[in-house]
């Protein structure tokens, strides 16, 4: 048995190498096509580089989306080929279960899901954060519409009209500071707003500012304070983050996360990003005992029928995950709904089938 292991181990492992790097190969030069365009159209006198770094800091974010998808065409390969060259019949006529053959590639993608679980923990904050200082963007639109960012460090709401990346331009700029109650204490309206890098901040022209005392009412006998300039203080937003838009910063540790809603539990979506940030690991076990069965129930001894197989399975996983998101985001179901009733729903259906496979 043990000898089987390690040679269903092996094989898992071989297959996994080859296609992480097969997969996330054609991941990027898609991507990289796509964005090209926008690349060349930035300028930049280190473009090379300038790319390079972009997609060297992006692998572990790339990573930790296609990882499941990995694992399942990774098992599907080996036992393809253990199939094709009828290695299967005399080990399940000496009356070894395919689930015991099996065993040593869902250990595996145990182990797989914890790494991944440690990596939203320590390094995609990390490449994350390298990220969003070296400022690698790489939607250099001419132009993006509504932008919303939330600095919820220092409790600044940004709404842009309109922003230039090429330019780090906003226009029609609505900033709010809001307190520990999210009341708003001051509101600052700007005609414009460029990110100045000598003084790491954003310079505000044409505007005017209004402060509210903690019962709402407006200060200063109700009159805004008007200025032709001013340089926005108390906040860390950076251009990247008016690009990406969202919560200021990127990616948290998850423990991070936590300790935040708990303390801010009216923020529902710290709890929804939360809970299906600790559930997607488990992915790489749940899709696996879903594909696997529909495999080898088939006896198909065609890789790429398997492969059809495997992309079917983790499309209609990734729907139920992106559909049950935005239901917890929308309120209408509690935020550890959100993130673990697809784990839960594929992994009680890929039990059922794993124990259901023909010996």
């Amino acid at each position: 048995m043990k000898t089987l292991y390690w040679y269903v181990l092996r094989g898992c492992l071989a297959s996994w190498a080859i296609c992480l790097f097969s997969v996330i190969g054609l991941f990027v030069v898609v991507d990289l096509s796509a964005r090209l365009g926008d690349f060349i159209q930035s300028d930049r006198p280190d473009l090379a580089a300038y790319i390079f770094n972009y997609y060297l800091f992006n692998l572990p974010l790339i990573f930790g989306k296609v990882s499941p998808f990995i694992t399942v065409l990774a098992a599907i390969f080996v036992m393809t080929r253990m199939q094709k060259s009828n290695e299967l019949i005399p080990v399940t006529a000496s009356g070894i279960s395919v689930q015991n053959v099996l065993a040593p590639i869902l250990v595996f993608a145990g182990l797989l899901s914890a790494g991944t679980l440690a990596m939203e923990e320590w390094v995609l904050p990390q490449a994350s954060r390298v990220l969003r200082e070296r400022d690698l963007s790489a939607g250099w639109q001419s132009s993006q519409y509504y932008s919303l960012v939330k600095d919820r460090e220092n409790g600044v709401l940004f709404f842009i009209v309109r922003y230039s990346p090429s330019q780090q331009l906003m226009e029609n700029a609505y900033i709010s500071r809001l307190d520990s109650k999210l009341r708003e204490t001051e509101h600052i309206y700007a005609t414009r707003g460029r990110y100045d890098g000598g003084i790491e901040a954003w310079v505000l022209e044409e505007g005017h500012v209004l402060r509210f005392d903690k019962d709402g009412f407006r200060k200063g006998g109700g009159k805004p304070s008007m200025f032709d300039r001013m340089v926005l203080q108390g906040t860390n937003v950076l251009p990247f983050d008016v690009e990406k838009g969202g919560n200021m910063g990127g990616l948290r540790p998850l423990t991070d996360l936590y300790s935040i809603w708990r303390n801010e539990p009216q923020m529902s979506g710290l709890g929804v990003r939360f809970h299906s940030r600790a559930a997607f690991p488990f992915a790489n076990i749940v899709l696996l005992l879903v594909a696997l069965p529909f495999m080898l129930r088939s006896r198909s001894q065609s890789f790429f029928l398997g492969a059809i197989l495997s992309a079917f399975v983790t499309v209609a996983f990734f729907a139920a995950s992106y559909l049950f998101l935005k239901l917890g985001d929308a309120g209408a179901v509690p935020p550890i709904f959100a993130g673990w009733v697809p784990i839960a729903v594929f992994g009680s259906l890929g039990s059922v089938l794993f124990r259901a496979i023909p010996t």
